[in-house]
């Protein structure tokens, strides 16, 4: 839930060397808004999973926003969530524009 989030937000305060962020199973979806300025300048976080969150085409763009930013972010997981086309031109530019994304995994997406 967004309150989870918030909740998460708040505990990991300031940290700044958090380098696997794993949030799977976690139906946080709008909430991943709380991520952004703890995300955009962590400069150690690899891997951010979200697998199983919730995370839809209007969540996505939280993502897309902190991923312009954070360029130590290599890993993303976003299995079994509800991302669908309408996000495919954001997906691009991050990963045109973000050359540090090795891995993006979206599988079981509702994506053509």
């Amino acid at each position: 839930s967004e309150e989870f989030a918030e909740t998460l937000f708040k505990a990991m305060g300031k940290v700044t060397n958090i380098i696997e962020l794993i949030i799977d199973n976690n139906l946080i979806g709008k909430g991943i808004k709380f991520f952004g300025v703890t995300l955009e300048s962590n400069i150690h976080l690899s891997k951010f999973s979200l697998n199983n969150c919730r995370i839809d085409d209007v969540s996505f763009t939280h993502l897309y926003e902190i991923l312009k930013i954070n360029k130590s972010i290599t890993n993303i997981d976003m299995q079994i969530n509800k991302v669908t086309d309408k996000s495919v031109n954001s997906l691009r530019f991050i990963l045109n524009e973000n050359s540090s994304i090795k891995c993006l995994n979206l599988l079981q997406n509702p994506l053509r």
